[in-house]
């Protein structure tokens, strides 16, 4: 709670019940190394049924920031977690691109 009140925080878009400042902090503080590690190990999201592409490009495009990833490396990561989903827990995502959104 502390970390998540040092900065401005809001709900994830895709997934409410999580939000950036959360995200961040298991990144930074929960030893994240994988994209899969967040929604497998760290969250409940893909447990709950709640693991969806949108909500993957979202809490990736945070990780990556977070994590310092290059666009190459973020997008092997979701494509990772992507091939987990299916291949471990029976969880069809689309194979979408991840998308830069502009800040503005």
């Amino acid at each position: 709670a502390a970390f998540c009140a040092q900065a401005a925080d809001h709900p994830l878009t895709s997934e409410p019940g999580y939000t950036l400042r959360e995200i961040e902090y298991l990144c930074t503080r929960d030893m994240v190394t994988h994209l899969a590690d967040l929604f497998f190990r760290r969250t409940s999201i893909a447990i709950s049924g709640r693991l969806t592409n949108a909500l993957l490009l979202e809490v990736a495009a945070i990780a990556a920031h977070v994590l310092e990833w290059d666009a190459s490396r973020a997008q092997h990561e979701i494509e990772a977690t992507r091939e987990i989903a299916r291949e471990r827990h029976r969880i069809a995502l689309s194979n979408v691109e991840l998308v830069r959104q502009a800040g503005g």
